[in-house]
């Protein structure tokens, strides 16, 4: 685990509850794994959040929802090798959701599902 990010960001699509409450349990099991976890819907999301977090995970429903058009811009412009990015989702979705950080370089894992999250994204931490 890197010792110069201290934050944990645990995102996700504003209209989708049931993704809200999956984010939502989850940033909770993660307190205590790194100083900082923040929990965001997607229309919060900014650089510097994005920037200030040594892994971020985001649940997703649809890879194309405008919802992340802020996240997909600013991915033009950022390198996060170093860091890792996890995404999950109930139907696929996170696989191609994942594509988008290609050029950020950053260590990324989809997760198929909304069971297993804690257990998934504390190993994508420690590894």
């Amino acid at each position: 685990m890197s010792t110069f990010y201290k934050a944990i960001l645990v995102a996700y699509p504003d209209p989708d509850r049931e993704l809200e409450a999956a984010a939502k349990a989850l940033a909770s099991a993660l307190k205590g794994a790194a100083k900082d976890v923040r929990l965001l819907p997607a229309s919060k999301l900014d650089a510097p959040q994005l920037l200030a977090a040594g892994w971020a995970f985001f649940g997703v429903d649809d890879a194309a929802d405008p919802a992340w058009n802020e996240l997909k811009r600013v991915l033009k412009g950022v390198n996060l090798a170093g860091r890792a990015v996890g995404a999950f989702s109930r139907d696929g979705e996170a696989e191609t959701f994942l594509a988008a950080f290609a050029d950020a370089e950053p260590r990324t894992d989809a997760h198929e599902g909304l069971d297993g999250l804690a257990p998934w994204a504390l190993s994508l931490i420690k590894s």
